[in-house]
């Protein structure tokens, strides 16, 4: 009698910790948080602009601190349709590396920041030493402080995008975290598109949250996104379902919940016409909410998949 009472106590007391766990009180998930932020900012240089578009994908523990960063720049120029990389991307292409004076390439530099990040809160970012080297480089870790050791770049663009992913941060339950883009270049409009896809995947790798936006920008009287413009970017009255385009690709934002790598490849698309490519299918639910080409973004959802940790 003595054991069977034991037994008892032992699974009540294991049935208890299982609905402890089951409400949360037990969560064993990596990240609680996500959110992104972008900043993007045009430099005149004479026949053509050069477009920045700073990245910051970042991911939270249940105690508000940084335990997953993704940080990127997209410079491009208008009159450049053949180079699409990213900063980060370009890797030794970049050539820093001789100009650092840390004999590290830009890269190495946004990687080793990205590690410094790492258990960091929102204050702790705002508050990062910095000062103005001369003109051209301004807002650089204080030299002498333990990122200046790695990191010798200008990072108020990153500090001001990390800011943005805290302010637009999103609650989770999630395992991985990714992020990806995709960018091209208009040489006749002088527009750069920079499509950007960030996710947060369960332990079965399927979509618990994502985002999607687009900063097609060609000088610096708008340096809003696509998905900032809300109302102003005019397409609803051209839409045919009568949604504007940030209403679209919320719709299709809710959409992906709960798919994988392989159901976003899947999603049925056809060739409206010449303008509008890989638009979703008549007919299917999400065509019912977004009629917008999503090429670009399953391709940056693609890399955001491969990328996610």
């Amino acid at each position: 009698m003595k054991n069977f009472k034991k037994v008892m106590a032992v699974a009540a007391s294991a049935a208890m910790v299982m609905t402890l766990t089951a409400c949360g009180g037990g969560s064993s998930s990596k990240y609680t948080k996500v959110g992104f932020g972008m900043v993007t900012s045009v430099s005149e240089k004479g026949e053509y602009n050069q477009v920045n578009t700073t990245m910051a994908t970042v991911g939270l523990d249940s105690k508000g601190k940084i335990q997953y960063v993704d940080l990127d720049v997209a410079q491009q120029n208008t009159n450049n349709a053949d180079e699409t990389r990213t900063k980060m991307e370009k890797k030794e292409d970049y050539g820093m590396k001789k100009f650092s004076g840390i004999e590290k390439e830009l890269y190495e530099q946004v990687e080793f920041l990205e590690g410094k990040l790492i258990g960091m809160t929102a204050e702790d970012v705002k508050n990062i030493e910095v000062y103005d080297k001369d003109d051209e480089h301004k807002s650089v870790p204080k030299e002498g402080s333990d990122i200046a050791s790695g990191c010798t770049i200008s990072i108020a663009d990153f500090q001001a995008a990390i800011q943005k992913a805290f302010d637009n941060m999103a609650e989770v339950k999630a395992d991985k975290i990714g992020a990806g883009e995709v960018i091209s270049v208009d040489a006749t409009k002088g527009q750069v598109n920079t499509t950007v896809a960030q996710v947060a995947l369960d332990s079965k790798g399927a979509i618990v949250w994502s985002n999607l936006d687009v900063a097609q920008t060609s000088n610096a009287s708008d340096v809003r996104s696509k998905m900032e413009k809300k109302e102003d970017y005019g397409m609803k009255k051209f839409s045919g379902i009568e949604k504007e385009l940030y209403e679209q690709v919320n719709f299709l934002v809710e959409k992906l919940k709960g798919m994988t790598a392989a159901d976003v490849k899947a999603i049925e698309v056809y060739d409206k016409d010449d303008e509008h490519k890989s638009v979703p299918k008549e007919g299917t639910d999400i065509a019912s909410g977004c009629t917008i080409s999503i090429a670009d973004f399953q391709a940056a959802l693609a890399e955001a998949f491969e990328t996610a940790k």
